[in-house]
């Protein structure tokens, strides 16, 4: 739904290209750019736009589009390693994709490694650049968890919110653990280690004994690691269901449990996703209305 791509510095060359780029890439459209090579990957751009566009103010105008794509669309990779020794892009690019993946290498050079995405016509056709906004996935939790792992691996927060969670009931217990269970397993730094959950209040119950339920059904079964923090909210200020994290978010139609059929997940767009990330954040957040009870589960 939403993954992250490497994108030569050398694509900057032409006003085309740059406007391409600058819509191709973002929350909107599913696509983060790498900041490969670390650190550096800006320079080499605005290096090409020095070279390349035409003097003031239309060289203005590209940088201005590189710096609102910075803001809206850069990933900064940990950890990526770049051979000093071979100066090539392509070549390091690759190499890195060996070492941990990348959706796509988007280049304009010679390259055979299957993942390269030569800039042309030839993108439409290729599964490697497509990023689907929507799709259906068996109402099973590691499927539903599975669908959005990409973007779980380049996230450091998550956020989970459905009005509806029994503790008691394996249908919300499964996805919630498969959650947990992925963020514990994930090799990929920063991981995910705490997930806070917004969910509603319980009618049947007071709130002390929602908490007691919670502990005595979930807490033995979270993965060494990972905590959980239950937010407990009026259910009228919920109705969506929500993966949320501080790279992105997508819609869980039916809801964050297991069932018959399939879900239907949707990635939000830009104003969307900061709209419900947003609320989320005031519902987390120390006497937000409508809150009345917070607590944290983690195997001792």
């Amino acid at each position: 739904m939403i993954y992250e791509f490497a994108v030569s510095p050398g694509l900057f060359d032409r006003e085309d290209r740059v406007t391409f780029l600058y819509q191709a890439f973002g929350m909107e459209a599913g696509r983060l750019i790498s900041d490969f090579p670390h650190k550096q990957w800006s320079q080499l751009v605005r290096a090409v736009i020095e070279r390349s566009a035409p003097p003031y103010p239309e060289s203005a105008k590209w940088i201005d589009a590189l710096i609102a794509l910075e803001k809206r669309a850069m990933y900064h990779r940990q950890g990526a390693v770049w051979n000093k020794d071979d100066p090539s892009w392509i070549n390091n690019a690759v190499a890195e994709h060996r070492r941990r993946p990348f959706k796509g290498i988007l280049h304009d050079d010679q390259c055979g490694e299957p993942v390269a995405i030569r800039f042309g016509i030839d993108m439409a056709s290729s599964v490697d650049w497509k990023c689907t906004g929507s799709r259906h996935v068996p109402r099973v939790a590691d499927e539903m968890v599975r669908a959005v792992a990409p973007l779980i691996e380049l996230s450091a927060s998550l956020v989970l919110v459905d009005p509806y969670f029994w503790a008691i009931d394996g249908r919300w217990q499964n996805v919630l653990l498969s959650f947990a269970r992925y963020a514990a397993e994930s090799p990929m730094r920063p991981k995910i280690s705490h997930i806070h959950y917004i969910t509603g209040i319980e009618s049947r119950m007071s709130n002390e004994q929602t908490e007691r339920q919670f502990r005595q059904f979930l807490e033995p079964e979270l993965p060494t690691g990972v905590s959980v923090g239950f937010y407990l909210v009026m259910r009228k200020l919920l109705h969506d269901r929500f993966v949320l994290t501080d790279r992105g978010g997508v819609q869980f139609g039916r809801g964050l449990d297991e069932g018959m059929g399939d879900v239907l997940i949707t990635r939000l767009g830009d104003e969307t996703y900061q709209k419900e990330w947003n609320d989320a954040s005031r519902l987390r957040s120390e006497g937000a209305t409508g809150m009345r009870r917070k607590f944290i589960l983690r195997r001792s």
